[in-house]
């Protein structure tokens, strides 16, 4: 499930977000859907004005990496912040996915896709609030190719994103 509650105090949405309302909405999401929690608004350290990402991945106990992120909006252009984040992150998510299953959900802020190759890729694009953004990529070989879910959401600039995705058999 991807959501973005809006709560780091950096984005145009926060106008919106009403705390603790969003954190309520968010929960009554996972719970209703049986889902596990992944917050977009991954860490940061702001240094002299300039937002550091950081990918958070964790591996599950059933050997699923899951990695989540939220990738700035300073464009998507060649040169820019976003198109190197998107590249680094096709590398991490590439590097996990030699371990093992690896699922992705995170806000990129880009239409097109970061995903390696060897990954599904599903976005928002339905959604109608902030359309396209929203992915959530998959290891073909491994996890089947799910069918989005866009659930509105009331207290942030984005609609929910909900992806199932099943392991696939093991090989023999």
């Amino acid at each position: 499930m991807q959501m973005n509650t809006c709560l780091s105090g950096l984005a145009g949405c926060v106008a919106r977000t009403q705390y603790p309302a969003v954190v309520d909405e968010a929960i009554q999401r996972i719970r209703a859907n049986d889902a596990l929690a992944s917050s977009a608004d991954a860490p940061y350290v702001a240094q002299n004005g300039v937002e550091e990402r950081r990918w958070i991945c964790v591996t599950t106990t059933e050997q699923v990496n899951v990695c989540t992120s939220h990738l700035t909006t300073a464009g998507t252009d060649a040169g820019t912040a976003n198109t190197a984040q998107c590249v680094e992150l096709t590398a991490v998510l590439q590097r996990f996915a030699n371990g093992g299953p690896t699922i992705f959900a995170g806000d990129v802020n880009r239409l097109d896709s970061c995903a390696p190759d060897t990954f599904w890729n599903e976005t928002d694009a339905a959604a109608t609030q902030a359309r396209g953004i929203q992915h959530v990529y998959g290891t073909a070989r491994s996890l089947k190719k799910p069918v989005p879910e866009i659930e509105p959401a009331t207290y942030t600039d984005h609609d929910v994103l909900l992806v199932r995705a099943r392991l696939k058999p093991p090989r023999l």
